[in-house]
């Protein structure tokens, strides 16, 4: 993984391209400081999907997949599971 090993501040690009500057916390592995601020910023709510994608040391890219307000069943049929013959939620039959 391309995570610092000592607390350190991280910064995150949202795909709108505002950044936004949290505290990483290594022993716990989490961000804070900051983290609660980029949530309300991007709207975001349980259950839905963040990808960082790392840019260089301890900047981030984060694409937003804002999932908590679409249906179930839409969001089982739409994410193929990339390590097991199924999508998430339904099995597929061969």
């Amino acid at each position: 993984m391309h995570l610092p090993k000592n607390d350190t501040t991280v910064f995150l690009e949202n795909e709108s391209g505002e950044e936004y500057i949290l505290n990483y916390i290594a022993e716990r592995t989490a961000l804070s400081g900051g983290w609660k601020a980029f949530c309300a910023a991007n709207n975001l709510h349980e259950g839905d999907v963040l990808v960082f994608h790392l840019l260089k040391p301890s900047r981030f890219k984060v694409h937003l997949f804002l999932l908590s307000n679409v249906p179930l069943f839409l969001v089982t049929n739409c994410f193929r599971c990339p390590f097991r013959n199924e999508y998430l939620g339904k099995s597929i039959r061969q």
